[in-house]
């Protein structure tokens, strides 16, 4: 998909959920000559009162840690131009109308704080 993606893109992207980007697990990107990009990240944090999932870390603190140290391994790499956080607005308590998604992972909360 990436080779064809390549022939017709600008910019190859991805959604990736590590902690970081590592450089060998993305070495396959350097046969090519566009730039790739992080469409999606996140880390919810378990401090403003909902039920997050996935890499949860414990405060807002951490969150942004998390993101600095994430888009950096972005910017290391020979490869990426950018990362993209998904998303602005933490997701509802009672969860996304079409899936029932509700992470904490915005930059502000559901109330705009």
């Amino acid at each position: 998909m990436v080779e064809a993606a390549s022939v017709f893109c600008d910019v190859i992207s991805f959604n990736c959920y590590d902690d970081t980007l590592e450089p060998s697990k993305w070495s396959f990107l350097y046969s090519f000559t566009e730039p790739a990009m992080i469409g999606e990240f996140h880390f919810p944090a378990a401090d403003q009162g909902m039920f997050p999932r996935g890499k949860t870390r414990l405060n807002q603190k951490e969150k942004l840690n998390a993101r600095d140290a994430y888009v950096k391994s972005a910017l290391s790499t020979k490869t990426f131009i950018g990362a993209h956080w998904f998303q602005y607005v933490d997701q509802p308590l009672t969860g996304r109308w079409f899936d029932s998604e509700n992470y904490e992972i915005g930059f502000i909360g559901v109330t705009d704080l």
